[in-house]
Protein backbone atom coordinates (compact mmCIF):
# COMPACT_ATOMS: atom_id res chain seq x y z
CA UNK A 1 0.00 0.00 0.00
CA UNK A 2 1.25 3.15 -0.62
CA UNK A 3 0.87 6.69 1.24
CA UNK A 4 -0.82 8.29 -1.73
CA UNK A 5 -3.67 5.66 -1.53
CA UNK A 6 -4.05 6.07 2.66
CA UNK A 7 -4.37 10.15 1.89
CA UNK A 8 -6.60 9.95 -0.33
CA UNK A 9 -8.57 7.97 1.91
CA UNK A 10 -7.93 10.38 4.81
CA UNK A 11 -8.81 13.37 2.54
CA UNK A 12 -12.65 11.69 1.74
CA UNK A 13 -12.78 11.01 5.20
CA UNK A 14 -11.92 14.48 6.72
CA UNK A 15 -13.51 16.62 4.04
CA UNK A 16 -15.80 18.21 6.35
CA UNK A 17 -12.97 19.23 8.68
CA UNK A 18 -10.93 23.01 8.27
CA UNK A 19 -8.46 22.80 6.20
CA UNK A 20 -5.99 23.57 8.74
CA UNK A 21 -7.66 20.56 11.01
CA UNK A 22 -7.93 18.23 7.56
CA UNK A 23 -4.24 18.22 6.99
CA UNK A 24 -3.53 18.14 10.42
CA UNK A 25 -5.75 14.90 10.79
CA UNK A 26 -3.69 13.12 8.05
CA UNK A 27 -0.50 14.29 8.39
CA UNK A 28 -1.21 12.45 12.02
CA UNK A 29 -2.28 9.20 10.58
CA UNK A 30 0.60 9.42 7.67
CA UNK A 31 3.15 9.90 10.77
CA UNK A 32 1.48 6.79 12.55
CA UNK A 33 1.07 4.55 9.36
CA UNK A 34 5.24 5.36 9.03
CA UNK A 35 5.83 4.59 12.38
CA UNK A 36 4.30 1.52 12.08
CA UNK A 37 6.07 0.26 8.79
CA UNK A 38 9.42 0.97 10.36
CA UNK A 39 8.73 -1.19 13.25
CA UNK A 40 6.95 -4.09 10.98
CA UNK A 41 6.71 -6.07 8.27
CA UNK A 42 3.17 -7.50 8.44
CA UNK A 43 1.31 -8.44 5.36
CA UNK A 44 -1.93 -8.88 6.95
CA UNK A 45 -2.35 -5.90 8.68
CA UNK A 46 -1.14 -4.56 5.19
CA UNK A 47 -4.18 -6.36 3.30
CA UNK A 48 -6.48 -5.40 6.20
CA UNK A 49 -5.55 -1.76 5.78
CA UNK A 50 -5.69 -2.15 1.91
CA UNK A 51 -9.24 -3.87 2.32
CA UNK A 52 -10.93 -0.74 4.78
CA UNK A 53 -9.36 1.91 2.29
CA UNK A 54 -10.70 0.65 -0.92
CA UNK A 55 -14.14 -0.21 0.75
CA UNK A 56 -13.90 3.37 2.16
CA UNK A 57 -14.82 1.52 5.45
CA UNK A 58 -14.77 3.73 8.24
CA UNK A 59 -15.26 0.96 10.77
CA UNK A 60 -12.34 -1.17 9.94
CA UNK A 61 -9.98 1.21 9.33
CA UNK A 62 -10.69 2.43 12.66
CA UNK A 63 -9.64 -0.94 14.41
CA UNK A 64 -6.21 -0.83 12.36
CA UNK A 65 -5.75 3.17 13.52
CA UNK A 66 -5.93 1.72 17.00
CA UNK A 67 -3.40 -0.75 16.33
CA UNK A 68 -1.34 2.07 14.81
CA UNK A 69 -2.01 4.54 17.24
CA UNK A 70 -1.52 2.01 20.22
CA UNK A 71 1.67 0.51 18.79
CA UNK A 72 3.29 4.71 18.96
CA UNK A 73 1.79 4.88 22.35
CA UNK A 74 3.17 2.14 23.57
CA UNK A 75 7.08 2.85 21.94
CA UNK A 76 6.67 6.75 23.07
CA UNK A 77 5.97 5.06 26.95
CA UNK A 78 9.53 3.76 26.34
CA UNK A 79 8.74 0.18 25.38
CA UNK A 80 9.73 -2.70 22.46
CA UNK A 81 7.00 -3.74 21.42
CA UNK A 82 6.80 -7.07 19.11
CA UNK A 83 4.33 -9.07 17.21
CA UNK A 84 4.88 -12.30 16.13
CA UNK A 85 2.48 -14.16 13.38
CA UNK A 86 0.39 -16.07 16.32
CA UNK A 87 -1.01 -14.64 19.57
CA UNK A 88 -2.32 -11.30 20.91
CA UNK A 89 -1.27 -7.89 18.86
CA UNK A 90 1.90 -7.20 20.60
CA UNK A 91 4.23 -7.68 23.34
CA UNK A 92 6.60 -6.10 25.42
CA UNK A 93 8.89 -6.51 28.21
CA UNK A 94 9.02 -5.03 31.84
CA UNK A 95 11.38 -6.10 34.07
CA UNK A 96 11.78 -9.02 32.71
CA UNK A 97 8.01 -9.91 32.51
CA UNK A 98 6.26 -10.64 29.68
CA UNK A 99 3.71 -7.63 28.40
CA UNK A 100 1.15 -9.15 26.02
CA UNK A 101 -1.46 -6.41 24.17
CA UNK A 102 -4.45 -7.46 22.73
CA UNK A 103 -6.69 -4.65 21.07
CA UNK A 104 -10.25 -4.23 20.21
CA UNK A 105 -12.53 -1.59 18.54
CA UNK A 106 -16.21 -2.29 19.16
CA UNK A 107 -18.89 -1.38 16.32
CA UNK A 108 -22.05 -0.09 17.05
CA UNK A 109 -24.90 -1.88 18.16
CA UNK A 110 -28.64 -0.55 16.31
CA UNK A 111 -29.55 0.55 20.31
CA UNK A 112 -26.54 3.36 19.96
CA UNK A 113 -27.60 4.76 16.81
CA UNK A 114 -30.96 4.81 17.54
CA UNK A 115 -29.49 6.43 20.98
CA UNK A 116 -28.00 9.27 18.79
CA UNK A 117 -30.95 10.07 16.27
CA UNK A 118 -33.20 10.39 19.23
CA UNK A 119 -30.89 12.81 21.21
CA UNK A 120 -30.65 14.63 17.74
CA UNK A 121 -34.26 14.70 17.42
CA UNK A 122 -34.57 16.20 20.66
CA UNK A 123 -32.33 18.21 20.86
CA UNK A 124 -30.35 16.55 23.50
CA UNK A 125 -31.88 14.11 26.41
CA UNK A 126 -31.12 11.44 29.29
CA UNK A 127 -28.22 9.91 28.33
CA UNK A 128 -28.93 5.56 28.68
CA UNK A 129 -25.52 4.30 29.09
CA UNK A 130 -26.61 0.42 29.07
CA UNK A 131 -26.04 0.16 25.29
CA UNK A 132 -22.46 1.77 25.49
CA UNK A 133 -21.31 -0.84 28.61
CA UNK A 134 -23.36 -3.66 26.57
CA UNK A 135 -20.46 -2.95 23.48
CA UNK A 136 -17.78 -2.46 26.23
CA UNK A 137 -18.92 -5.77 27.89
CA UNK A 138 -19.23 -7.78 25.26
CA UNK A 139 -15.80 -6.45 23.77
CA UNK A 140 -13.89 -7.21 26.89
CA UNK A 141 -15.72 -10.49 27.39
CA UNK A 142 -14.32 -11.87 23.52
CA UNK A 143 -11.14 -10.74 24.42
CA UNK A 144 -10.89 -12.79 28.32
CA UNK A 145 -11.98 -15.63 26.38
CA UNK A 146 -9.50 -15.15 23.78
CA UNK A 147 -6.74 -15.13 26.56
CA UNK A 148 -8.13 -18.03 27.46
CA UNK A 149 -7.23 -20.16 24.14
CA UNK A 150 -3.82 -18.29 24.45
CA UNK A 151 -2.94 -19.91 27.81
CA UNK A 152 -4.32 -23.86 26.53
CA UNK A 153 -2.40 -23.48 23.53
CA UNK A 154 0.80 -22.18 25.33
CA UNK A 155 1.14 -19.43 23.57
CA UNK A 156 0.66 -16.97 26.13
CA UNK A 157 2.70 -18.18 29.92
CA UNK A 158 0.91 -18.41 32.80
CA UNK A 159 2.98 -16.23 34.50
CA UNK A 160 2.80 -13.20 31.79
CA UNK A 161 0.68 -10.36 32.14
CA UNK A 162 -1.92 -9.98 29.76
CA UNK A 163 -3.66 -6.97 28.82
CA UNK A 164 -7.18 -5.65 26.90
CA UNK A 165 -6.34 -2.58 24.41
CA UNK A 166 -10.00 -1.04 24.11
CA UNK A 167 -10.93 1.92 21.27
CA UNK A 168 -14.56 3.30 22.50
CA UNK A 169 -14.12 5.34 18.68
CA UNK A 170 -16.73 3.87 16.90
CA UNK A 171 -19.28 4.40 19.55
CA UNK A 172 -19.27 8.02 19.54
CA UNK A 173 -19.02 11.04 21.83
CA UNK A 174 -21.11 8.98 24.62
CA UNK A 175 -18.57 6.07 24.30
CA UNK A 176 -16.53 6.50 26.89
CA UNK A 177 -19.17 8.26 29.63
CA UNK A 178 -20.13 5.89 32.51
CA UNK A 179 -22.86 6.16 34.87
CA UNK A 180 -21.20 7.22 37.90
CA UNK A 181 -18.94 10.34 37.40
CA UNK A 182 -16.17 7.94 36.12
CA UNK A 183 -15.50 6.61 32.71
CA UNK A 184 -17.19 3.63 31.29
CA UNK A 185 -14.21 1.39 31.89
CA UNK A 186 -14.22 1.89 35.60
CA UNK A 187 -18.60 0.89 35.92
CA UNK A 188 -18.01 -2.21 33.64
CA UNK A 189 -14.87 -3.40 35.52
CA UNK A 190 -15.56 -2.21 38.94
CA UNK A 191 -19.40 -2.87 39.01
CA UNK A 192 -19.74 1.09 39.67
CA UNK A 193 -23.05 2.86 39.09
CA UNK A 194 -24.64 5.84 39.31
CA UNK A 195 -23.63 8.14 42.34
CA UNK A 196 -25.90 8.45 45.48
CA UNK A 197 -26.69 10.81 47.97
CA UNK A 198 -28.73 10.11 51.34
CA UNK A 199 -30.67 13.24 53.05
CA UNK A 200 -31.09 13.84 56.61
CA UNK A 201 -35.20 15.38 56.93
CA UNK A 202 -34.63 16.78 59.55
CA UNK A 203 -31.51 19.11 58.55
CA UNK A 204 -31.19 18.49 55.00
CA UNK A 205 -28.27 17.94 55.18
CA UNK A 206 -26.07 14.97 53.57
CA UNK A 207 -25.31 11.90 55.16
CA UNK A 208 -24.08 9.27 53.64
CA UNK A 209 -22.86 9.08 49.36
CA UNK A 210 -21.03 7.06 47.36
CA UNK A 211 -22.04 5.09 44.14
CA UNK A 212 -24.38 2.50 43.85
CA UNK A 213 -23.42 -1.44 43.33
CA UNK A 214 -24.38 -2.21 39.38
CA UNK A 215 -22.86 -5.90 38.92
CA UNK A 216 -25.13 -6.68 35.89
CA UNK A 217 -26.91 -4.98 33.26
CA UNK A 218 -29.70 -5.84 31.10
CA UNK A 219 -29.92 -7.05 27.35
CA UNK A 220 -32.92 -7.41 26.72
CA UNK A 221 -34.28 -9.77 29.88
CA UNK A 222 -30.92 -11.35 30.32
CA UNK A 223 -28.52 -9.91 32.74
CA UNK A 224 -24.75 -9.56 31.35
CA UNK A 225 -21.95 -9.36 34.02
CA UNK A 226 -20.45 -5.97 34.34
CA UNK A 227 -17.47 -6.26 37.01
CA UNK A 228 -15.23 -8.31 35.21
CA UNK A 229 -12.29 -7.48 37.63
CA UNK A 230 -14.79 -9.23 41.13
CA UNK A 231 -15.04 -12.38 38.66
CA UNK A 232 -12.64 -15.83 39.49
CA UNK A 233 -12.10 -16.83 35.58
CA UNK A 234 -10.74 -13.47 34.75
CA UNK A 235 -8.13 -12.72 37.16
CA UNK A 236 -5.26 -14.05 33.93
CA UNK A 237 -6.45 -10.84 33.05
CA UNK A 238 -4.60 -7.83 34.81
CA UNK A 239 -5.51 -4.67 32.51
CA UNK A 240 -7.53 -2.87 30.53
CA UNK A 241 -6.11 0.00 28.39
CA UNK A 242 -8.77 1.96 26.74
CA UNK A 243 -9.38 5.44 25.04
CA UNK A 244 -12.23 6.69 22.69
CA UNK A 245 -9.37 8.48 20.31
CA UNK A 246 -9.93 8.43 16.47
CA UNK A 247 -8.06 10.27 13.69
CA UNK A 248 -9.98 13.36 14.06
CA UNK A 249 -10.74 13.04 18.42
CA UNK A 250 -8.25 13.07 20.97
CA UNK A 251 -9.06 11.53 24.03
CA UNK A 252 -7.06 10.45 27.08
CA UNK A 253 -5.70 7.04 27.56
CA UNK A 254 -7.09 5.47 30.57
CA UNK A 255 -6.03 1.83 32.54
CA UNK A 256 -7.60 -0.06 34.89
CA UNK A 257 -6.00 -3.09 37.03
CA UNK A 258 -7.09 -6.06 38.07
CA UNK A 259 -6.73 -6.10 41.81
CA UNK A 260 -6.87 -10.12 42.00
CA UNK A 261 -4.66 -10.56 38.57
CA UNK A 262 -1.83 -13.04 39.98
CA UNK A 263 -0.05 -11.23 37.27
CA UNK A 264 0.25 -7.35 38.03
CA UNK A 265 1.62 -4.78 36.41
CA UNK A 266 2.57 -1.74 38.72
CA UNK A 267 0.44 1.53 37.49
CA UNK A 268 2.71 3.85 35.47
CA UNK A 269 3.98 1.35 32.55
CA UNK A 270 1.19 1.64 30.34
CA UNK A 271 1.55 5.51 29.75
CA UNK A 272 -1.75 6.16 30.63
CA UNK A 273 -3.07 9.88 31.94
CA UNK A 274 -5.27 8.80 34.36
CA UNK A 275 -5.15 5.06 35.89
CA UNK A 276 -7.43 3.20 38.23
CA UNK A 277 -6.61 0.74 41.00
CA UNK A 278 -8.46 -1.07 43.93
CA UNK A 279 -7.57 -1.75 47.34
CA UNK A 280 -9.38 -4.26 49.71
CA UNK A 281 -10.67 -2.60 52.37
CA UNK A 282 -12.99 -5.34 54.44
CA UNK A 283 -15.95 -5.73 53.01
CA UNK A 284 -15.75 -3.19 50.29
CA UNK A 285 -13.03 -1.78 47.58
CA UNK A 286 -11.47 1.95 48.09
CA UNK A 287 -11.28 2.44 44.08
CA UNK A 288 -7.92 4.76 43.71
CA UNK A 289 -7.49 7.13 41.07
CA UNK A 290 -3.94 8.20 39.53
CA UNK A 291 -3.87 10.86 37.37
CA UNK A 292 -0.26 11.84 35.66
CA UNK A 293 0.72 14.75 33.79
CA UNK A 294 1.80 13.22 30.01
CA UNK A 295 1.39 9.62 31.52
CA UNK A 296 4.29 10.58 33.48
CA UNK A 297 5.20 10.94 37.28
CA UNK A 298 1.70 11.25 39.64
CA UNK A 299 0.33 14.53 39.41
CA UNK A 300 -2.98 13.76 42.23
CA UNK A 301 -4.35 11.07 43.60
CA UNK A 302 -8.37 10.87 44.42
CA UNK A 303 -10.11 8.56 46.90
CA UNK A 304 -13.31 7.33 45.70
CA UNK A 305 -15.85 4.59 47.61
CA UNK A 306 -17.19 1.86 45.80
CA UNK A 307 -19.25 -0.87 48.03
Amino acid sequence: MTKTELRSYLERRCAHLSAQNRERTISHVLSLYEAWSDTFVDPDFEGALRTALRKDNGIEFQQRYWEMFLAQHLKQAGHRIARKKSGPDFWFEVDGKKIWIEAVAPERSADIDAHYRAELLNSGGWFHADPFHLRWTQAIREKVNKYSEYLKKGIVDKTDVCIVALNAGLLGSLGMVGKSDYPALVDVVFGAGAEYAVVDRASMKIVDQGYQREPVIMKGKSPVAKHFFLEADTRHVSAILASGVSPEVWTPIIAAYNPHAPNSLPPGNLGAQFEYYAEECGDHYVVKTIRRENGDAPARSRDTFAE
